[in-house]
Parts: C-alpha cells; sequence; structure tokens
C-alpha cells in the first residue's frame, strides 16, 4: 500500500537501482531521465513520532495528514511501532505545494530535511 504502479523509483529514494548509464532501453526510461534532472514533485519519508503515548494515545494506522510547518503536506500510506526504537514509525508522501495557488513545486531534500512535521492522529 506504500508504493504502487504511479510511484517511481525517483520518488521513494530508490534511484540507484535504476541503471540509467547503461545504455539499455526500457518502457519509461525517457520518463526518468527527465525526473532525474528535474527533480520529483513529491517524496516517499519515514517519520518518527516524538510526542506519542503508545499507552493512552490512539495509533496511526494509515492515511493521517502529514503537515509541514503548519502546512498540509500530504499523508501517511502506513505506520508500525518500532520496538528497537520504542516508537511509531510513519511512512508517507511529502509534497510541495504553493500557499497561495495550490501548485505543485519541486520537492527537494533541502524542503524534506527543514520542515518542522505534526502528524494528526484522530
Amino acid at each position: 500500500q506504500d508504493l504502487d504502479a504511479f510511484t517511481t523509483p525517483m520518488e521513494c529514494g530508490r534511484e540507484f537501482r535504476v541503471k540509467l548509464d547503461k545504455g539499455m532501453d526500457f518502457i519509461g526510461r525517457d520518463a526518468l531521465m527527465a525526473q532525474k534532472q528535474e527533480g520529483v514533485y513529491k517524496r516517499f519519508t519515514m517519520f518518527i513520532l516524538e510526542d506519542h503515548n503508545t499507552d493512552l494515545d490512539l495509533w496511526p494506522w494509515w492515511g493521517e495528514p502529514i503537515y509541514r510547518n503548519g502546512s498540509y503536506v500530504g499523508k501517511t500510506t502506513s505506520s508500525a511501532y518500532s520496538y528497537t526504537l520504542e516508537r511509531h514509525v510513519c511512512l508517507g508522501f511529502v509534497q510541495n505545494l504553493d500557499p497561495e495557488t495550490s501548485e505543485e513545486q519541486l520537492v527537494t531534500p533541502d524542503f524534506v530535511n527543514r520542515g518542522e512535521y505534526e502528524i494528526d492522529i484522530a
């Protein structure tokens, strides 16, 4: 449920799995080359919940809204409790929407890493 046929390796951090420099032709190669050069409009991201009491709070499931600096940027696709981290871990896609026009903008590593995130668990 996290990744589907519409998710590219560039969007989910698996671009190293695609050998674009080998000269082999395949369906979608041109689109992946363009995405590698131009960037992506969504990024698969992992979140570790910090302020979540697993004994008292509702547990995340999937579909919870993700906010970056107070603005909606995506939703979770799945979650699980990590016994190693002793915290919940959520996976989801983040988008960079222009706050005035809601137009999609590129999701850069800087955009992902420099945000303050909140996941709204009903």
